[in-house]
């Protein structure tokens, strides 16, 4: 049903229209271009503002006609979908009650044991709904506003398996910082040690240093057949003894180790 204004090139919403065959109709802006006509066809014109508005509501809601029916259809599909994967299910439980049975008349109760422990272990009641829940909403949603929550918490979960790779990654970082801190102190002890074993080293070194006189003393009361001797004799340092012995000016302090195997003769300066 046509509601513009039959004034020529009029664009407006009408208002009125006259009960002559023609079935005429105005706008307000054209009530004189009406009262014209009614004093020249002799009709009347009956307000149609109310008719129009409730056929305008009718043109706009059945634009959103066809959305109702899409959501209706993708729901039946998704609702289809379901059932099937329900009948599927029955199905495959009816083959294993059949399974049961089969084992249990012949004998295989161990094998039967398998198919319960595995259905025990399906925990269908406990598995992960709401990933699905979110999903069916994005896919069946049409408020932006439901759609945009379902999308933000999408990004969240993102973000939160961001949040966890990183972590993840400085835990095998900081485990790295502690091996290396731990070979660090592993090294640090292993050079302490050596140092205070070469304090205890030299300290006893210390000890054991001679003066001249002392050595000079020491080596007269050897025998000619005492192996202090032989070893010098054997260094070949028998022209060592003997100015040792007879000249020792350039001589400031002398060191023999416990063993007697090294000598060590510290010269002035």
């Amino acid at each position: 049903m046509d509601f513009k204004c039959s004034v020529s090139r009029c664009l407006e919403d009408v208002t009125w229209q006259c009960n002559c065959p023609e079935k005429f109709k105005f706008c307000l802006t054209h009530s004189k271009e009406l009262m014209s006509h009614s004093r020249l066809k002799k009709c009347l014109a009956e307000n149609i503002k109310d008719k129009y508005l409730e056929l305008l509501v009718k043109q706009y809601t059945n634009a959103l006609n066809h959305v109702e029916s899409d959501c209706i259809k993708l729901t039946q599909e998704m609702i289809c979908e379901i059932n099937n994967c329900l009948n599927d299910n029955w199905n495959y439980l009816e083959n294993k009650k059949k399974e049961i049975n089969g084992l249990i008349l012949s004998d295989q109760k161990d094998k039967a044991d398998i198919i319960v422990n595995w259905a025990n272990t399906l925990n269908i009641l406990q598995r992960e709904k709401k990933q699905y829940c979110l999903s069916i909403r994005k896919l069946l949603g049409i408020d932006n506003t439901n759609i945009q929550i379902v999308t933000d918490w999408e990004k969240l979960e993102e973000d939160l398996k961001t949040l966890k790779k990183s972590f993840e990654e400085s835990c095998k970082k900081n485990n790295g910082l502690e091996e290396e801190l731990k070979n660090s102190i592993e090294t640090n002890k292993k050079l302490s040690d050596e140092l205070e074993y070469t304090k205890k080293y030299f300290a006893q070194e210390n000890k054991n240093q001679l003066s001249v006189e002392e050595f000079k003393k020491r080596l007269s009361s050897l025998k000619k057949s005492d192996e202090f001797k032989n070893l010098l004799a054997q260094l070949d340092l028998q022209d060592f003894q003997k100015k040792f012995l007879q000249n020792n000016k350039d001589v400031r302090r002398l060191f023999i180790t416990d063993d007697n195997k090294y000598i060590f003769i510290y010269r002035k300066d």
